[in-house]
């Protein structure tokens, strides 16, 4: 986020490249359309472990952000360096929601599926297309309580 004075974010000292997070959020974006669409909880169940390897490991084995580092390099996006842990804390998040949707799909819940999937949809595409981290607002109220 640009404002810096209106948020406090968790700061973690390590730099990612805001536009492979970018990316990343992009393809979310994809899957998580297709998986409820065509409620297709097996993808659902891809991305509970690419939420997972980048929200509690460093992401190495993070598919998506492998392709997403690829994208970037094929396309020559100049890397945009920002603090990793409000990225860390809206993977958790994303990591919880695709979780949630995993269960309500697997268990025949599809409408309330598509409730938590449009939800995941809008934060994924403000991140993506805006650069706007609703993890940030997230950790704003929470600190606030």
């Amino acid at each position: 986020m640009q404002n810096t004075k209106a948020l406090s974010c968790p700061i973690s000292g390590i730099k990612i490249n805001e536009k492979v997070a970018r990316t990343i959020a992009l393809l979310t974006l994809i899957l998580v359309a297709i998986a409820i669409y065509f409620n297709y909880y097996f993808i659902t169940f891809f991305l509970i472990f690419d939420f997972a390897f980048r929200s509690f490991l460093k992401g190495n084995f993070s598919f998506l952000k492998l392709i997403s580092i690829q994208i970037n390099k094929v396309l020559k996006i100049k890397p945009i360096l920002v603090d990793e842990a409000p990225k860390k804390f809206a993977a958790i998040i994303g990591f919880v929601f695709v979780n949630i949707i995993f269960l309500l799909q697997y268990f025949n819940f599809t409408n309330t599926a598509l409730i938590f999937g449009v939800l995941l949809l809008v934060c994924a595409a403000l991140e993506g297309f805006f650069g706007f981290c609703v993890g940030c607002i997230m950790y704003q109220l929470i600190k606030k309580l």
